[in-house]
């Protein structure tokens, strides 16, 4: 008999099982007994997860009763940090290289920031967009905005011409926020941003440079002190707009997430009762503050609960433990690939000799994971999985290495449940499109242990650990919607992400479904740099994909070109392409691999030739096409062979 349909009496038995079990532990032994009245195996994974499970739900409902207080009491992470501030101004908020910033200074800094903009005509229900690198004006920046109830729109530092406009223009932009060190990429669309201007955007700079004039931009760093630092009277809400975060995805351009206050304080509220930071932790905060992990998940229990975080403007790997050493930082953030290249260091002194307690992020490899704890001495890796604008999170809170979390026993038993308490499943899709396989009922199918299978959760808007908001794009938000899945009526959010749980429910990532992977913290569209190299290449034709490079997290990009007579194995064509994806994308969306092949499927989604490309990859065994690989250090692109796939086992050749 299927797990699913075994049980219908189990959630009377284990809830009183809980209450056994936290009133006298000796209890187990009646579980069991009473267990094996239903069925012995069933039993046996009460036994074994009971104490798991209850552990978990004490920090889930500690959690939630935070959300939902905060929630009843319409309380914005702006009062939050005000609050903070008065009880404690002199309390270290940010420290970035030898500046610190107490929350009182913080405090006057987002009042003057508020008085400012109101002044320039801005008011609640606006947006803005902020191009700047980490420095703690960024976080006081969107949250001066916040006090009047402007949105803040975060964009990526990295993105130039074609996908930095559209981020600009995603949201209803009344100014541009930017900085002399990201002026480069403005000024490459200064005639855009002109058009901008005259319709009445304003061009704000933090600091100055000599090209100012070029795109009618004032400088504000000296204004901004001149402004009144009285707090100002408005007063906002939790469903308010707070940021947008981009978000690759299949449309081929970033997408604009919509980050309300509430999700903000669940940020918060997560890394606090799940994670485990407290006031009194310090937390190094060197991933870029435009994404979620650093934007949010970094600042939330800063301004939040007042703990402290040091700054980084990017990440090193060779001073990575020395910073956190200087600073005596608690607490940090990873992903996979950092994690990587730390452990890729020469061994130092500060590899064990700093006050790290803990680590939370995601995409640490299973097979790194206990080398890294050993080398490094940190034993708590708090593993999680989300995403920007999902609500289908999870954490492993057990320390068990190589999972992102778990699926409580009794919540793999029975999808009654399941749907009134855990909210996620996974289903089973096609492995060719992607969509969900449907039974006769019409319902999704979901999978048992060890089937992978797309992570997707409630949509519950009156919940906020389980609300969608979507994108500023509609038709964006749509997509990533289901209906039917264990219910007639019913919405669930797709986050594209195939898991696997194993027995004990501990869940596993697999792969990405869509047209999406990630590549050195970053997800990269194939739409997007598709519709880059065909507007540079010879034959207009391509297929962008993700494959798998050894020792390396994620998926590196790979690209099959179609060229028939081998036009690209000249060199300069080749050279020539790789200098226009260069001007266009961020270095982590240029294509490591390059296949030249004298054909295409001819398909209207390529769906069918790229899951023999991706299944093939760069496979010297099975490919017959010409392959190249980009060589970091002489920035082209050079003949893949043997030699540079050894390499690449070694963990030697630059990616």
């Amino acid at each position: 008999m299927a797990l699913f349909d075994l049980v219908y009496r189990i959630p009377v038995f284990v809830a009183i099982a809980v209450i056994c079990v936290l009133v006298c532990p000796t209890s187990f032994l009646l579980i069991a007994l009473g267990g094996c009245l239903y069925r012995w195996k069933t039993a046996w994974l009460f036994i074994r997860t009971l104490p798991r499970d209850a552990a978990a739900f004490k920090r889930f409902l500690q959690l939630i009763i935070f959300v939902r207080l905060t929630q009843i009491r319409d309380k914005t992470p702006a009062r939050f940090f005000a609050e903070i501030a008065k009880k404690q101004p002199k309390r270290p908020m940010l420290r970035f290289g030898e500046r610190t910033w107490t929350f009182g200074e913080a405090d006057q800094f987002t009042n003057r920031v508020a008085n400012f903009f109101t002044s320039r005509d801005l008011k609640a229900g606006d947006d803005v967009a902020l191009v700047m690198e980490n420095r703690p004006e960024m976080v006081l920046m969107f949250l001066g905005l916040a006090k009047i109830g402007v949105a803040t729109a975060l964009v990526n530092t990295n993105l130039r011409k074609t996908p930095l406009l559209h981020s600009i223009s995603s949201v209803k932009t009344k100014a541009v926020i930017y900085t002399p060190t990201t002026s480069d990429s403005l000024l490459e669309v200064k005639d855009e941003l002109k058009s901008l201007a005259n319709s009445g955007v304003q061009m704000l700079c933090y600091g100055s440079h000599e090209d100012m004039a070029d795109l009618n931009a004032t400088c504000i760093e000296d204004l901004i002190p001149e402004a009144s630092p009285e707090e100002p009277a408005y007063r906002g809400k939790v469903t308010d707009r707070l940021v947008y975060v981009f978000t690759s995805g299949t449309t081929g351009l970033p997408k604009a997430a919509i980050v309300k206050n509430y999700r903000f304080i669940l940020c918060g509220a997560v890394v606090k009762y799940l994670a485990g930071v407290t006031p009194d932790d310090v937390l190094y905060a060197y991933l870029p503050l435009y994404h979620a992990s650093g934007g949010l998940m970094a600042m939330a229990p800063v301004v939040l609960f007042g703990s402290t975080s040091v700054i980084a403007s990017k990440f090193s790997a060779s001073k990575f433990w020395s910073e956190c050493k200087r600073y005596q930082c608690t607490v940090t953030q990873y992903i996979g690939e950092i994690c990587r290249y730390l452990h890729l260091q020469p061994p130092r002194p500060e590899d064990t000799d700093h006050s790290i307690r803990m680590m939370f992020g995601n995409g640490m490899r299973p097979s790194l994971w206990p080398k890294f704890i050993k080398r490094f001495n940190i034993d708590d890796i708090k593993e999680f999985y989300g995403s920007t604008e999902g609500n289908a999170n999870t954490m492993n809170l057990d320390k068990t290495v190589g999972n992102m979390g778990f699926i409580p026993t009794i919540c793999r038993l029975s999808t009654t449940v399941a749907a009134l308490v855990w909210n996620r499943f996974l289903i089973k899709v096609d492995p060719e499109t992607g969509k969900p396989l449907r039974g006769p009922d019409g319902l999704c199918i979901l999978c048992g242990p060890n089937e992978p299978g797309e992570w997707v959760a409630t949509i519950n808007m009156k919940r906020p650990e389980l609300a969608f908001d979507g994108y500023t794009d509609r038709g964006s938000s749509s997509k990533k919607t289901y209906s039917d899945v264990v219910r007639k009526g019913d919405l669930f959010f797709g986050t594209g992400d195939i898991l696997e749980y194993d027995e004990l429910g501990y869940l596993s990532f697999k792969d990405r479904t869509g047209d999406t992977y990630r590549w050195k913290g970053e997800n990269v569209s194939t739409t997007e740099v598709e519709n880059v190299i065909n507007k540079y290449s010879i034959m207009n034709d391509c297929v962008v994909y993700g494959v798998s490079v050894p020792g390396a997290e994620g998926k590196a990009g790979m690209v099959a070109l179609l060229d028939p007579d081998l036009e690209y194995s000249k060199g300069e064509n080749l050279a020539h392409l790789l200098e226009k994806m260069r001007s266009e994308l961020p270095a982590y969306a240029i294509p490591i691999m390059v296949r030249l092949t004298r054909e295409l499927e001819a398909t209207s989604t390529y769906k069918l030739p790229k899951t023999r490309l991706v299944k093939e990859g760069f496979d010297l065994t099975q490919v017959k096409d010409l392959l190249y690989v980009l060589d970091i250090s002489k920035k082209q692109y050079v003949p893949f062979n043997e030699d540079i796939l050894e390499q690449m086992h070694k963990g030697v050749w630059r990616l």
